[in-house]
C-alpha cells in the first residue's frame, strides 16, 4: 500500500508544469480511533482491576478540556461579527464620533510611517 502510494505520489510531483521545481505537496493522514474513547476504556479497565488509574484520569481531563476549548474556538471563527460592527459604526457615526475615530487612525497611521522611514 505505501508503496503504490508514494509511486502516485511520485507521478503526480513529476507532472508538475509549475517550473519550481516543487511538485505537489501531499498530506496523508490516518483514520485512528477516538483518544477519548480509549483512555475512557483504559480507566475502566485499570478500575475494574483496581489498578492505580490517576494519571490516565488526568490525561482524560486534559484532552476533554483541549476539546472543549476547540468547541469554543470553532463557535468563535465561524460566528458572523459583521452585523455588530456595521451597527457599531453607525451607532458612532449618529452620535458624531466616527469621523474624530477616522481623523486620529489616519494622523496616527501617518506619524508610524514617518517614524518608521526615519
Amino acid at each position: 500500500m505505501i508503496e503504490t502510494l508514494q509511486g502516485r505520489m511520485q507521478e503526480i510531483a513529476s507532472a508538475d508544469t509549475s517550473g519550481h521545481g516543487q511538485g505537489i505537496s501531499f498530506s496523508l493522514m490516518a483514520v485512528t480511533e477516538d483518544r477519548i474513547g480509549t483512555l475512557e476504556e483504559a480507566v475502566a479497565l485499570a478500575m475494574s482491576e483496581e489498578k492505580p488509574c490517576d494519571h490516565l484520569e488526568a490525561e482524560l481531563q486534559q484532552l476533554r478540556a483541549e476539546r472543549e476549548k476547540g468547541r469554543h474556538e470553532n463557535v468563535r471563527r465561524r460566528h458572523n461579527y459583521m452585523p455588530a460592527i456595521i451597527e457599531l459604526l453607525k451607532g458612532l457615526s449618529e452620535k458624531g464620533k466616527l469621523q474624530g475615530i477616522v481623523d486620529a487612525t489616519v494622523k496616527r497611521t501617518q506619524e508610524r510611517a514617518e517614524a518608521n522611514k526615519a
